[in-house]
Protein backbone atom coordinates (compact mmCIF):
# COMPACT_ATOMS: atom_id res chain seq x y z
CA UNK A 1 0.00 0.00 0.00
CA UNK A 2 2.79 2.36 0.79
CA UNK A 3 4.86 1.90 -2.32
CA UNK A 4 1.57 2.01 -4.43
CA UNK A 5 0.43 5.29 -2.07
CA UNK A 6 3.61 6.81 -2.97
CA UNK A 7 2.62 6.45 -7.01
CA UNK A 8 -1.10 6.95 -7.06
CA UNK A 9 -3.22 10.20 -6.68
CA UNK A 10 -5.76 8.62 -3.91
CA UNK A 11 -5.21 6.01 -1.40
CA UNK A 12 -8.22 3.88 -3.18
CA UNK A 13 -5.92 4.39 -6.26
CA UNK A 14 -3.28 2.83 -4.26
CA UNK A 15 -5.20 0.39 -2.61
CA UNK A 16 -6.83 -0.83 -6.21
CA UNK A 17 -3.00 -1.11 -7.38
CA UNK A 18 -1.67 -3.15 -4.38
CA UNK A 19 -5.07 -5.19 -4.89
CA UNK A 20 -4.28 -5.99 -8.29
CA UNK A 21 -0.63 -7.24 -6.95
CA UNK A 22 -1.54 -9.25 -3.66
CA UNK A 23 -2.91 -12.40 -3.99
CA UNK A 24 -4.62 -14.13 -0.67
CA UNK A 25 -7.55 -13.90 1.66
CA UNK A 26 -8.15 -10.18 3.25
CA UNK A 27 -11.11 -7.56 4.64
CA UNK A 28 -9.52 -4.21 4.74
CA UNK A 29 -10.93 -1.39 6.35
CA UNK A 30 -9.05 1.74 5.94
CA UNK A 31 -9.54 5.42 7.58
CA UNK A 32 -7.91 8.84 5.81
CA UNK A 33 -9.27 12.32 7.55
CA UNK A 34 -11.89 12.46 4.97
CA UNK A 35 -12.58 8.99 4.12
CA UNK A 36 -13.30 5.16 5.03
CA UNK A 37 -12.54 2.93 2.93
CA UNK A 38 -13.89 -0.74 2.81
CA UNK A 39 -11.95 -3.67 0.34
CA UNK A 40 -12.44 -7.59 0.17
CA UNK A 41 -10.12 -9.77 -1.80
CA UNK A 42 -11.44 -10.89 -5.10
CA UNK A 43 -11.86 -14.20 -3.99
CA UNK A 44 -14.26 -13.38 -1.50
CA UNK A 45 -12.84 -15.57 1.11
CA UNK A 46 -12.66 -13.32 4.35
CA UNK A 47 -15.85 -11.89 5.06
CA UNK A 48 -16.56 -7.92 4.89
CA UNK A 49 -19.69 -5.97 5.23
CA UNK A 50 -21.22 -2.56 5.70
CA UNK A 51 -24.16 -0.81 7.17
CA UNK A 52 -25.48 2.56 8.53
CA UNK A 53 -26.62 3.82 11.51
CA UNK A 54 -29.82 5.50 12.32
CA UNK A 55 -28.19 9.60 12.25
CA UNK A 56 -26.02 8.53 9.22
CA UNK A 57 -22.76 7.32 10.11
CA UNK A 58 -21.85 4.05 8.34
CA UNK A 59 -20.07 0.98 10.14
CA UNK A 60 -18.08 -1.86 8.26
CA UNK A 61 -17.40 -5.25 9.74
CA UNK A 62 -16.44 -8.60 9.11
CA UNK A 63 -19.90 -10.22 10.40
CA UNK A 64 -23.42 -9.01 10.69
CA UNK A 65 -23.74 -9.40 14.10
CA UNK A 66 -21.30 -6.57 15.00
CA UNK A 67 -23.20 -4.31 12.59
CA UNK A 68 -26.33 -4.98 14.87
CA UNK A 69 -23.86 -4.47 18.20
CA UNK A 70 -22.94 -0.93 16.66
CA UNK A 71 -26.74 0.45 16.47
CA UNK A 72 -26.09 0.17 12.35
CA UNK A 73 -28.98 -1.68 9.91
CA UNK A 74 -26.99 -4.30 7.80
CA UNK A 75 -26.98 -2.62 4.14
CA UNK A 76 -25.30 -5.42 2.21
CA UNK A 77 -22.24 -7.87 1.98
CA UNK A 78 -19.06 -5.92 0.10
CA UNK A 79 -18.45 -8.14 -2.82
CA UNK A 80 -15.45 -10.20 -3.63
CA UNK A 81 -12.31 -7.67 -5.41
CA UNK A 82 -15.52 -4.34 -4.56
CA UNK A 83 -13.87 -1.34 -2.86
CA UNK A 84 -16.07 0.78 -1.12
CA UNK A 85 -15.41 4.66 -0.24
CA UNK A 86 -17.43 6.32 2.10
CA UNK A 87 -16.85 10.07 1.91
CA UNK A 88 -18.50 13.20 1.98
CA UNK A 89 -20.66 12.47 -0.84
CA UNK A 90 -21.88 9.52 -0.21
CA UNK A 91 -20.58 5.94 -0.89
CA UNK A 92 -18.85 5.15 -3.77
CA UNK A 93 -18.07 1.69 -5.31
CA UNK A 94 -15.01 0.43 -7.29
CA UNK A 95 -15.47 -2.41 -9.39
CA UNK A 96 -12.44 -3.44 -11.31
CA UNK A 97 -10.94 -6.25 -8.92
CA UNK A 98 -14.82 -8.33 -8.73
CA UNK A 99 -15.23 -11.11 -10.77
CA UNK A 100 -11.74 -11.91 -11.80
CA UNK A 101 -11.14 -14.65 -9.22
CA UNK A 102 -13.36 -17.69 -8.58
CA UNK A 103 -15.33 -17.02 -5.56
CA UNK A 104 -13.87 -19.48 -2.88
CA UNK A 105 -15.32 -19.06 0.79
CA UNK A 106 -13.02 -19.50 3.68
CA UNK A 107 -15.38 -22.64 5.48
CA UNK A 108 -14.25 -21.96 8.53
CA UNK A 109 -16.34 -18.57 8.90
CA UNK A 110 -19.43 -20.99 9.25
CA UNK A 111 -17.88 -23.80 11.32
CA UNK A 112 -15.70 -21.81 13.93
CA UNK A 113 -14.97 -18.43 13.36
CA UNK A 114 -18.71 -16.58 12.73
CA UNK A 115 -20.84 -15.81 15.35
CA UNK A 116 -23.98 -18.14 14.93
CA UNK A 117 -25.99 -15.19 14.63
CA UNK A 118 -24.05 -13.80 11.82
CA UNK A 119 -25.27 -13.53 7.78
CA UNK A 120 -22.64 -14.07 5.68
CA UNK A 121 -23.20 -13.70 1.91
CA UNK A 122 -26.79 -14.15 2.59
CA UNK A 123 -25.77 -17.70 4.66
CA UNK A 124 -27.26 -17.85 8.40
CA UNK A 125 -24.08 -18.92 10.34
CA UNK A 126 -26.74 -21.35 12.60
CA UNK A 127 -28.66 -22.50 9.94
CA UNK A 128 -25.23 -23.51 7.68
CA UNK A 129 -24.28 -25.18 11.07
CA UNK A 130 -27.15 -27.38 12.17
CA UNK A 131 -27.04 -28.26 8.17
CA UNK A 132 -23.66 -29.64 8.57
CA UNK A 133 -24.76 -31.83 11.79
CA UNK A 134 -27.61 -33.18 9.85
CA UNK A 135 -25.17 -34.14 6.88
CA UNK A 136 -23.00 -35.33 9.66
CA UNK A 137 -25.39 -37.47 11.21
CA UNK A 138 -26.65 -39.18 7.87
CA UNK A 139 -23.05 -39.74 6.75
CA UNK A 140 -21.59 -40.79 9.77
CA UNK A 141 -23.95 -42.29 12.36
CA UNK A 142 -23.16 -43.19 15.46
CA UNK A 143 -24.48 -45.04 18.23
CA UNK A 144 -24.29 -42.94 21.27
CA UNK A 145 -27.22 -41.93 23.88
CA UNK A 146 -26.38 -38.29 23.78
CA UNK A 147 -24.43 -35.37 21.73
CA UNK A 148 -22.81 -32.63 22.85
CA UNK A 149 -21.13 -29.42 20.89
CA UNK A 150 -17.89 -28.82 21.64
CA UNK A 151 -16.48 -26.02 21.34
CA UNK A 152 -19.43 -23.51 21.80
CA UNK A 153 -19.18 -22.90 17.98
CA UNK A 154 -20.42 -26.83 17.55
CA UNK A 155 -23.41 -26.36 19.74
CA UNK A 156 -25.67 -26.09 16.42
CA UNK A 157 -23.78 -28.81 14.76
CA UNK A 158 -24.77 -30.63 17.20
CA UNK A 159 -28.49 -29.38 17.48
CA UNK A 160 -28.60 -30.97 13.31
CA UNK A 161 -26.83 -34.28 14.29
CA UNK A 162 -29.52 -35.03 17.20
CA UNK A 163 -32.42 -34.24 15.48
CA UNK A 164 -31.29 -36.05 12.21
CA UNK A 165 -30.14 -38.73 14.19
CA UNK A 166 -32.73 -38.45 17.18
CA UNK A 167 -30.07 -38.61 19.57
CA UNK A 168 -30.68 -36.78 22.44
CA UNK A 169 -28.42 -33.54 23.09
CA UNK A 170 -27.66 -32.42 26.21
CA UNK A 171 -30.98 -33.36 27.41
CA UNK A 172 -33.12 -33.00 24.42
CA UNK A 173 -34.53 -33.87 21.24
Amino acid sequence: MTRERLKCASIEDALSAAMGVLDGAYSLVLMSPQKLICARDPYGFRPLCYGKTADGVYVAASESCALKAAGAEFIRDVEPGEILIFGPGGVTSRREHCGKKEKKTCIFEYIYFARPDSVIDGISVHESRVRAGEILAKEHPAEADVVIGVPDSGLDAALGFSRASGILRDGIY
